[in-house]
């Protein structure tokens, strides 16, 4: 079996909440090792949700930070709620990237 890792899912995106294990499920099954799951859709929460996933699943890990198309709105408090999440272990990352056209 081939071996994979998603460099770039939003495993906390609400459309996903009822159906977390089984999506992650059905990613291992497919040969996926490893998910890089990105927070950083429109609010802090995302960040938040996405820390907490990471730390449920030994597979997952978490990049935090503001898309770009939020940018504008980033303050002194949402760097410094970044900073907190960002002491966890499980946060690989800070930032994102994207080409959301």
């Amino acid at each position: 079996m081939v071996w994979l890792v998603d460099t770039h899912c939003h495993l906390a995106d609400p459309r996903l909440a009822g159906a977390l294990d089984a999506v992650i499920g059905r990613a291992r099954e497919s040969g996926v090792v490893s998910m890089i799951a990105v927070g950083a859709i429109g609010s802090i929460e995302s960040d938040n949700l996405t820390v907490e996933i990471a730390e449920r699943y030994p597979d997952v890990f978490a990049v935090v930070g503001v898309h770009p198309h939020d940018a504008k709105d980033c303050d002194a408090a949402r760097l410094e709620a970044l900073r907190k999440l960002a002491e966890s272990n499980r946060v690989v990352a800070i930032g994102e990237t994207g080409l959301d056209f």
